[in-house]
Protein backbone atom coordinates (compact mmCIF):
# COMPACT_ATOMS: atom_id res chain seq x y z
CA UNK A 1 0.00 0.00 0.00
CA UNK A 2 2.66 2.19 0.79
CA UNK A 3 3.87 1.85 -2.87
CA UNK A 4 0.51 2.56 -4.53
CA UNK A 5 0.52 5.68 -2.22
CA UNK A 6 3.68 6.76 -3.14
CA UNK A 7 3.00 6.05 -7.14
CA UNK A 8 -0.10 7.96 -7.02
CA UNK A 9 1.65 11.20 -5.22
CA UNK A 10 4.64 11.00 -8.01
CA UNK A 11 1.89 10.87 -10.43
CA UNK A 12 -0.61 13.74 -8.94
CA UNK A 13 2.63 15.95 -9.31
CA UNK A 14 2.82 15.97 -12.51
CA UNK A 15 -0.16 18.60 -12.75
CA UNK A 16 1.59 21.37 -10.92
CA UNK A 17 5.40 22.62 -11.38
CA UNK A 18 7.68 20.55 -8.91
CA UNK A 19 8.38 23.53 -6.87
CA UNK A 20 4.85 23.55 -5.93
CA UNK A 21 4.59 20.90 -3.20
CA UNK A 22 1.40 20.06 -0.99
CA UNK A 23 0.52 17.78 1.92
CA UNK A 24 -2.10 15.41 1.27
CA UNK A 25 -4.74 14.94 3.41
CA UNK A 26 -6.73 11.66 2.35
CA UNK A 27 -6.51 9.04 -0.58
CA UNK A 28 -10.10 7.46 -1.35
CA UNK A 29 -9.82 4.21 -3.73
CA UNK A 30 -12.95 3.67 -6.13
CA UNK A 31 -12.73 -0.20 -7.77
CA UNK A 32 -14.76 -0.41 -10.99
CA UNK A 33 -15.73 -3.90 -10.23
CA UNK A 34 -19.48 -3.62 -9.38
CA UNK A 35 -22.89 -5.42 -9.12
CA UNK A 36 -24.38 -7.43 -12.07
CA UNK A 37 -26.93 -5.74 -14.43
CA UNK A 38 -28.56 -5.88 -16.54
CA UNK A 39 -29.03 -2.09 -17.04
CA UNK A 40 -28.08 0.84 -15.15
CA UNK A 41 -25.36 0.00 -12.27
CA UNK A 42 -23.85 2.50 -10.13
CA UNK A 43 -20.55 1.59 -8.56
CA UNK A 44 -19.86 3.10 -5.27
CA UNK A 45 -20.23 5.66 -3.70
CA UNK A 46 -16.79 6.05 -1.71
CA UNK A 47 -16.82 9.35 0.18
CA UNK A 48 -14.06 12.12 1.90
CA UNK A 49 -14.38 12.07 5.26
CA UNK A 50 -15.00 15.22 7.71
CA UNK A 51 -14.18 17.79 4.45
CA UNK A 52 -14.93 21.10 6.30
CA UNK A 53 -18.15 23.01 4.42
CA UNK A 54 -16.86 26.18 2.77
CA UNK A 55 -13.41 25.03 2.26
CA UNK A 56 -12.10 24.32 -1.46
CA UNK A 57 -9.98 21.10 -2.60
CA UNK A 58 -8.67 19.49 -5.22
CA UNK A 59 -9.52 15.65 -6.09
CA UNK A 60 -6.46 14.47 -8.25
CA UNK A 61 -7.70 11.09 -9.78
CA UNK A 62 -5.72 8.42 -11.09
CA UNK A 63 -5.69 5.29 -12.32
CA UNK A 64 -7.16 3.16 -15.68
CA UNK A 65 -9.49 0.41 -15.64
CA UNK A 66 -11.32 -2.02 -18.28
CA UNK A 67 -15.23 -1.99 -18.74
CA UNK A 68 -15.04 -5.65 -20.39
CA UNK A 69 -13.88 -8.78 -18.94
CA UNK A 70 -10.34 -9.68 -20.19
CA UNK A 71 -10.94 -12.22 -22.90
CA UNK A 72 -12.74 -9.18 -25.15
CA UNK A 73 -9.61 -7.57 -25.81
CA UNK A 74 -8.17 -10.24 -27.62
CA UNK A 75 -9.04 -9.86 -31.20
CA UNK A 76 -10.56 -13.37 -33.07
CA UNK A 77 -12.25 -12.99 -36.69
CA UNK A 78 -15.56 -11.57 -35.14
CA UNK A 79 -13.37 -8.99 -32.70
CA UNK A 80 -11.53 -6.39 -33.12
CA UNK A 81 -9.29 -4.17 -30.59
CA UNK A 82 -9.37 -0.37 -31.52
CA UNK A 83 -7.21 1.86 -29.99
CA UNK A 84 -4.12 1.70 -28.01
CA UNK A 85 -4.18 -0.63 -24.82
CA UNK A 86 -2.34 -0.75 -21.55
CA UNK A 87 -1.07 -4.19 -20.73
CA UNK A 88 -2.93 -3.66 -16.79
CA UNK A 89 -4.36 -1.03 -14.57
CA UNK A 90 -2.66 1.11 -12.12
CA UNK A 91 -4.38 -0.37 -8.81
CA UNK A 92 -6.82 -3.30 -8.85
CA UNK A 93 -8.29 -4.68 -6.16
CA UNK A 94 -9.92 -7.75 -7.64
CA UNK A 95 -7.32 -11.35 -9.05
CA UNK A 96 -8.81 -10.63 -12.33
CA UNK A 97 -6.72 -8.29 -14.41
CA UNK A 98 -5.66 -7.67 -17.69
CA UNK A 99 -5.43 -4.88 -20.48
CA UNK A 100 -7.32 -1.37 -19.80
CA UNK A 101 -8.91 1.23 -22.42
CA UNK A 102 -10.68 3.94 -19.82
CA UNK A 103 -9.38 6.44 -17.74
CA UNK A 104 -11.86 8.94 -15.24
CA UNK A 105 -12.77 11.13 -18.45
CA UNK A 106 -11.70 8.98 -21.49
CA UNK A 107 -11.78 5.50 -23.57
CA UNK A 108 -8.72 5.34 -25.23
CA UNK A 109 -8.91 1.79 -26.71
CA UNK A 110 -12.16 -0.44 -26.74
CA UNK A 111 -13.08 -3.57 -28.21
CA UNK A 112 -15.79 -3.79 -31.05
CA UNK A 113 -17.84 -6.89 -32.43
CA UNK A 114 -19.48 -5.00 -35.08
CA UNK A 115 -18.27 -2.68 -38.06
CA UNK A 116 -14.61 -1.98 -37.90
CA UNK A 117 -12.33 0.49 -36.20
CA UNK A 118 -12.49 3.15 -38.56
CA UNK A 119 -16.45 3.41 -37.37
CA UNK A 120 -15.32 4.19 -33.80
CA UNK A 121 -13.71 7.45 -32.42
CA UNK A 122 -10.84 6.39 -29.56
CA UNK A 123 -9.86 8.01 -28.03
CA UNK A 124 -13.43 9.73 -26.56
CA UNK A 125 -14.61 11.23 -23.67
CA UNK A 126 -16.84 9.36 -21.31
CA UNK A 127 -19.04 10.49 -18.27
CA UNK A 128 -18.81 7.41 -16.40
CA UNK A 129 -17.05 9.01 -13.81
CA UNK A 130 -18.79 11.12 -11.33
CA UNK A 131 -18.53 13.41 -8.19
CA UNK A 132 -20.92 14.26 -5.28
CA UNK A 133 -19.27 17.78 -5.12
CA UNK A 134 -20.97 18.25 -1.86
CA UNK A 135 -22.96 21.94 -3.05
CA UNK A 136 -26.21 20.08 -3.30
CA UNK A 137 -26.45 19.21 -6.56
CA UNK A 138 -26.13 15.36 -6.15
CA UNK A 139 -23.83 13.33 -8.29
CA UNK A 140 -22.65 14.55 -11.58
CA UNK A 141 -19.82 14.50 -14.26
CA UNK A 142 -17.39 17.26 -13.59
CA UNK A 143 -15.46 18.91 -15.78
CA UNK A 144 -11.53 18.51 -14.75
CA UNK A 145 -9.69 21.69 -14.21
CA UNK A 146 -7.99 23.09 -17.61
CA UNK A 147 -11.43 21.91 -19.19
CA UNK A 148 -11.99 18.02 -20.95
CA UNK A 149 -9.22 17.09 -22.12
CA UNK A 150 -8.50 16.38 -25.80
CA UNK A 151 -5.87 14.09 -25.67
CA UNK A 152 -5.13 10.89 -22.97
CA UNK A 153 -2.39 12.40 -20.05
CA UNK A 154 0.86 9.93 -20.40
CA UNK A 155 -0.08 9.14 -16.60
CA UNK A 156 -3.79 9.35 -16.23
CA UNK A 157 -4.20 11.96 -13.84
CA UNK A 158 -7.22 14.53 -13.46
CA UNK A 159 -7.51 17.24 -11.10
CA UNK A 160 -11.57 18.73 -10.00
CA UNK A 161 -12.09 21.33 -8.03
CA UNK A 162 -14.38 21.17 -4.83
CA UNK A 163 -16.11 23.50 -3.11
CA UNK A 164 -18.26 21.40 -0.66
CA UNK A 165 -21.20 23.86 1.17
CA UNK A 166 -24.20 21.24 1.31
CA UNK A 167 -22.93 17.30 2.82
CA UNK A 168 -20.39 15.50 1.61
CA UNK A 169 -17.65 14.85 -1.09
CA UNK A 170 -18.30 11.32 -2.99
CA UNK A 171 -17.42 9.80 -6.08
CA UNK A 172 -18.77 6.88 -8.19
CA UNK A 173 -18.66 5.34 -11.41
CA UNK A 174 -21.74 4.17 -14.17
CA UNK A 175 -21.98 1.38 -15.71
CA UNK A 176 -24.79 1.24 -18.48
CA UNK A 177 -24.70 -2.53 -18.94
CA UNK A 178 -22.89 -4.44 -16.14
CA UNK A 179 -20.30 -3.96 -13.57
CA UNK A 180 -19.64 -7.61 -12.65
CA UNK A 181 -16.65 -8.08 -15.44
CA UNK A 182 -15.05 -4.87 -14.65
CA UNK A 183 -11.48 -4.44 -13.34
CA UNK A 184 -9.09 -1.60 -12.04
CA UNK A 185 -9.52 1.23 -9.48
CA UNK A 186 -9.07 5.05 -9.27
CA UNK A 187 -6.83 6.19 -6.29
CA UNK A 188 -9.16 9.42 -5.35
CA UNK A 189 -5.86 11.85 -3.72
CA UNK A 190 -8.16 14.92 -1.95
CA UNK A 191 -5.99 17.55 -0.62
CA UNK A 192 -6.59 21.37 0.27
CA UNK A 193 -6.46 23.95 -2.26
CA UNK A 194 -3.63 26.44 -1.18
CA UNK A 195 -2.51 29.36 -2.72
CA UNK A 196 0.13 27.82 -4.61
CA UNK A 197 -2.40 26.17 -6.76
CA UNK A 198 -3.22 29.98 -7.90
CA UNK A 199 -0.16 29.70 -9.69
CA UNK A 200 0.00 26.22 -10.72
CA UNK A 201 -3.37 25.96 -12.35
CA UNK A 202 -3.94 29.76 -13.22
CA UNK A 203 -6.59 31.69 -10.93
CA UNK A 204 -8.34 32.06 -14.28
CA UNK A 205 -8.58 28.35 -15.00
CA UNK A 206 -9.72 27.31 -11.43
CA UNK A 207 -12.73 30.26 -12.04
CA UNK A 208 -11.53 33.44 -10.01
CA UNK A 209 -10.80 36.99 -11.59
CA UNK A 210 -7.79 37.81 -10.36
CA UNK A 211 -4.96 36.21 -8.59
CA UNK A 212 -5.83 38.09 -5.60
CA UNK A 213 -8.90 37.09 -5.20
CA UNK A 214 -7.99 33.25 -5.60
CA UNK A 215 -5.02 33.50 -2.85
CA UNK A 216 -7.28 34.61 -0.59
CA UNK A 217 -9.53 32.22 -0.90
CA UNK A 218 -7.17 29.42 -0.89
CA UNK A 219 -5.31 31.43 2.14
CA UNK A 220 -7.81 31.09 4.29
CA UNK A 221 -8.86 27.63 3.49
CA UNK A 222 -10.31 25.38 6.32
CA UNK A 223 -9.26 22.25 6.20
CA UNK A 224 -10.74 19.74 8.11
CA UNK A 225 -13.99 19.89 10.33
CA UNK A 226 -13.25 19.87 14.80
Amino acid sequence: MITVLAALTAAAAVLVPAALAWTSDQTVWLDSNGAAGPGRVYIGPTVADDLMPSGWFIAEVHGTMSYWRPAMWTPTKTRQVCGTTEDAPYYTASSTTGQVGLDAEMVFARPITSGTCADVTVPTLHSYFQIDAGNGRGFRHLTPIGGHPTTVPDEHVYSYLLHPSAGEVGFRLYDNQTAADNYGELGINVREATPWDCYGFGYDTLGFTSLTACTIAFGDNPVVAT
